[in-house]
């Protein structure tokens, strides 16, 4: 396999053997994301994705879409990557030693959010900057199977908003220029191609969305050979913001799931979201005070 295709210090896509070896707080704090090849073993991609099948109840050359939330705590076999020594590396390295687990953890089997969105926004959508401007809130895309499956990010866009008229917009009905890890550059689409063992770390602002691929590597609704299956654990930095989005999953986290959305779920979300708001109010009020 060829070696990384960038041949200076930050670059993007860094290989798990480079893992200790490169400045990864700059890169993901200039860029927002860092793709890791070859994070985990042949043998830790077989055995996650046995599990992942197993308990999302699919053969595994099925094309079913499935989705579960919680996932650590519906079988403890998935802790085992969050507490792996390689993710406490990346958590201590971007976010301090003392981080948070944020409470969600998904499992997704070949879904895909096809829009451009932020998993942390402001109520149109833009960016918003951390005080002080360091990593506050991560997420990661571990994968496991990944066949046809493009992640689609704007670099740059976890402290910008140069590109936020894409957001909500299809990406398979995207105009904009695609550009690849050969013709990496900021502020531009870009399309990442993860394998099985691969992962992605990415700041919860920045744009991004995930898309099927044909044959040329361009987004499209219509391959039959799409086939993903991923975890999703996020993590946040000790911090006001960070303890706030920690509680804010502790408690939407019973509500994830549910087969019936009744009345007193509603009542409990209502209160959550009112909570919710007080806490970036007061945040806000902090930040100019």
């Amino acid at each position: 396999m060829l070696k990384n295709i960038f041949k200076y210090e930050t670059s993007p896509e860094i290989f798990i053997e480079d893992l200790k070896s490169k400045p990864i707080l700059k890169i993901f704090s200039n860029n927002g994301f860092i793709l890791i090849k070859n994070f985990f073993s042949s043998g830790t991609v077989k055995k996650n994705l046995n599990e992942i099948n197993r308990i999302l109840e699919i053969d595994k050359h099925s094309l079913t879409e499935k989705y579960m939330s919680d996932a650590v705590n519906r079988n403890p076999f998935f802790l085992d990557f969050i507490l792996s020594e390689n993710l406490n590396f990346l958590n201590s390295t971007l976010l301090g030693k003392d981080y948070f687990f944020l409470q969600t953890y998904d499992i997704h089997a070949n879904t895909y959010a096809h829009q451009w969105h932020r998993d942390i926004s402001t109520k149109t959508g833009g960016n918003f900057n951390f005080l002080p401007d360091i990593p506050h809130i991560i997420k990661y895309a571990a994968y496991f199977e990944s066949s046809n499956a493009g992640f689609f990010v704007i670099p740059g866009s976890h402290k910008s908003n140069v590109k936020n008229s894409l957001f909500g917009k299809d990406m398979y009905k995207n105009t904009k220029k695609i550009n690849y890890m050969k013709s990496f550059k900021k502020d531009e689409v870009l399309c990442l191609i993860p394998d099985p063992g691969d992962l992605i770390v990415f700041d919860l602002r920045i744009l991004h969305c995930a898309v099927n691929l044909d044959e040329s590597k361009k987004p499209s609704r219509i391959s039959k050979k799409f086939r993903k299956k991923v975890l999703w654990p996020s993590f946040g930095r000790k911090s006001f913001l960070g303890e706030s989005i920690y509680q804010y999953y502790r408690f939407l986290r019973k509500d994830f799931g549910q087969v019936k959305f009744d009345k007193l779920s509603e009542k409990k979300l209502k209160k959550k979201v009112y909570f919710l708001k007080l806490m970036k109010k007061f945040h806000l009020n902090t930040l100019n005070g």
